[in-house]
């Protein structure tokens, strides 16, 4: 599954990697993560069901969101980016999307 999936799927959140039902913080691999930032969304596609993370695919879509957002004169850091008060969870998709993450 992408990360813009794991978003669109589930939700979207701000300044956490991840948010359970309650709205409190959680481990992006939780069950009970149900809204992802982008770090959040990416971390949940390359971990397995065991746990295993897949660091290489972590780094590397990280940097291809972090170069595409520096590339475009945004906020060179995701977090600043995702956390955004006027960032919306279509616009987070959309970026994923383009970058088939």
């Amino acid at each position: 599954m992408k990360a813009w999936q794991i978003i669109e799927q589930n939700g979207w959140c701000q300044k956490v990697n991840a948010r359970s039902d309650k709205g409190r913080s959680c481990s992006p691999i939780s069950d009970k993560a149900v809204s992802f930032c982008i770090f959040g969304a990416i971390d949940r596609k390359h971990t397995s069901k065991y746990g295993a993370v897949d660091a290489i695919g972590v780094y590397d879509d990280v940097n291809s969101v972090q170069d595409k957002l520096q590339a475009t004169d945004q906020h060179a850091l995701i977090s600043v980016w995702n956390d955004h008060p006027e960032r919306t969870k279509e616009e987070v998709i959309a970026l994923l999307k383009e970058l088939d993450i």
